[in-house]
């Protein structure tokens, strides 16, 4: 079994857990690892293992170009666990960790606030472009900036996956596939037949006036507009559903 000498120091290896009936009498399962095209390896001298959760620290342990990757097969992924690195290295990054923490939580909130300013901006373009694509008459700009306004939120919200995500599309077609995405939830029978929801008797039911339905049965055909009875959402950021 080849021990971690010179040559597997700097290999940058990524090592797995060894077998227990693969691990040598003697040996502790930690210091015993199986390296694809090497087959069982013992750890290094002097090399300790970091579990995975330090980011800081991982980082900078793989800048300084000594380490091996431990990892873990899962049925249907590969899990990291964490790096085997010198003592040494691994002493001298956590006590940076330590002396720039301050600093780096600044820049931390700085960068937070400054992706809040750029989502906000971003939300506010897409607005307008939902604005543009519904054209509704004057009379209707109150709607049209509610759904604009309301769709434009739902299709940006972060990590949802949803059209104002994708990087794909240019910003005129997900406008309008977040303005139909939203009429169709909000103002249409689309719940009730798509997922067929039993209604609890305990939401009450409202009725939600559309004073555009004509312009909307126009713009959307197929889709019904116009008063229905709509029941309470069961969340801030759900649309509200609809049966007629």
């Amino acid at each position: 079994m080849p021990a971690g000498g010179p040559g597997l120091e700097v290999a940058n290896l990524k090592v797995y857990p060894a077998r227990p009936e693969e691990i040598p009498n003697g040996d502790e399962g930690w210091d015993v690892w199986w390296a694809p095209g090497l087959g069982l390896v013992r750890t290094p001298p002097g090399w300790v293992f970091l579990p995975r959760g330090e980011h800081f620290v991982t980082r900078k342990l793989k800048e300084w170009g000594r380490y091996w990757v431990v990892l873990r097969r899962r049925p249907r992924y590969t899990e990291t666990l964490g790096l085997l690195a010198p003592e040494e290295a691994v002493v001298d990054a956590l006590r940076l960790a330590e002396e720039t923490e301050e600093v780096r939580g600044r820049r931390r909130a700085a960068s937070a606030r400054a992706r809040e300013r750029a989502e906000e901006r971003y939300r506010r373009q897409l607005e307008q472009a939902i604005l543009a694509y519904l054209d509704f008459a004057p009379e209707h700009s109150a709607l049209a900036e509610e759904v604009a306004r309301a769709a434009a939120a739902r299709a940006a919200a972060v990590g949802t996956g949803r059209v104002g995500r994708t990087r794909q599309l240019a910003l005129e077609e997900k406008a309008a596939l977040a303005a139909r995405a939203y009429i169709r939830h909000r103002y249409t029978r689309y719940e009730v037949r798509a997922v067929g929801i039993n209604w609890l008797p305990s939401q009450q039911p409202g009725t939600i006036p559309s004073p555009s339905g004509e312009k909307l049965n126009r713009k959307f055909p197929g889709e019904t507009p116009g008063p229905q009875r709509c029941y309470a959402d069961d969340g801030p950021d759900r649309p509200r559903r609809c049966a007629g």
